[in-house]
């Protein structure tokens, strides 16, 4: 038995049923003409919307690849990011103060040279 188009998606078989049984989905007993009517109305147009055949199928696992080598991109991109976050705390904390002790140390320097003067 083949399944009906998109019937993957929903879980729903795509049929109509034409007894307006409870079972179909399409109402009970007693319910008027233009309830039943209507319900299945909007079974079929359900049908209609939902994508058809193996070209959509296609689709969707390109589709699923792409996002797939999106997040491996995203998630390697959120590394790198970590590890400049990680080297320029180590630039901060490190090297800043080795900075800032040579610069006092120059100062001292070039008191001396002007002292000399």
């Amino acid at each position: 038995v083949a399944e009906p188009p998109g019937a993957w998606l929903s879980g729903d078989s795509g049929n109509v049923s034409q007894s307006p049984s409870s079972a179909s989905g399409l109402g009970e007993e007693g319910d008027p003409p233009e309830l039943l009517l209507s319900r299945a109305a909007a079974a079929a147009y359900s049908a209609y919307l939902l994508p058809a055949g193996v070209e959509f199928c296609a689709q969707i696992e390109s589709l699923d690849k792409s996002l797939e080598d999106l997040l491996t991109r995203v998630d390697e991109f959120v590394g790198m990011l970590d590890m400049i976050r990680s080297e320029s705390s180590q630039v901060v904390n490190e090297s800043v103060p080795q900075i800032h002790t040579k610069a006092t140390e120059m100062r001292e320097i070039y008191r001396k040279i002007d002292k000399l003067e």
